[in-house]
Parts: C-alpha cells; sequence; structure tokens
C-alpha cells in the first residue's frame, strides 16, 4: 500500500496540470492507497483557498459511487439537489 501526498490529490481533482493529473489518475486506480490525515486537512485548505465550494468539492467527486462527509448541511443540500453521487453520513 501506498501513502498519497496532497499534490497527487489536488492534480487529480483540480487537473490544473493535466499530464499529472492522467498520472495521479493512474495511479489511483492501479495501487491501494491511503491518505494521511494532514494530507486530507492541507488538501482542504488548498481547495478553500481556491474558492472551492463543498458543492463544488462534492461536484470533483462525480464519477464515485458514495461521498462521505459529516457535514450535515451538505447532506441535506446533496439530497435536496439529488445529486450523484449522494452524500451521506459515514
Amino acid at each position: 500500500m501506498i501513502s498519497l501526498d496532497t499534490n497527487i490529490l489536488a492534480r487529480y481533482l483540480l487537473n490544473d496540470t493535466p499530464s499529472q493529473a492522467i498520472i495521479a489518475q493512474q495511479l489511483l486506480e492501479r495501487e491501494p492507497f491511503t491518505v494521511p490525515i494532514t494530507v486530507f486537512l492541507e488538501l482542504a485548505w488548498v481547495l478553500e483557498s481556491l474558492g472551492s465550494t463543498r458543492g463544488e468539492i462534492l461536484a470533483m467527486s462525480a464519477g464515485c459511487s458514495e461521498f462521505k462527509t459529516f457535514d450535515k448541511a451538505l447532506v441535506k443540500a446533496a439530497k435536496r439537489l439529488a445529486t450523484i453521487p449522494a452524500a451521506s453520513f459515514p
């Protein structure tokens, strides 16, 4: 199992450097991985500093089967909007 850095996840989600986004996607699809909590925290900071909203972060999860969050307001909004993937509590 590999451990991922913020840069891998950011390139995948933002696709701001397409060549790196492709490599990140390939890595995520072929290798079992773990993400340290500090990487999640840094990724959230990066996304928010770029102006991403919770809805945009949910939209970045398109193609996934589920979106898990502790954010009650986000779950409620996602249900109201029938988002895909659906947002729910863990």
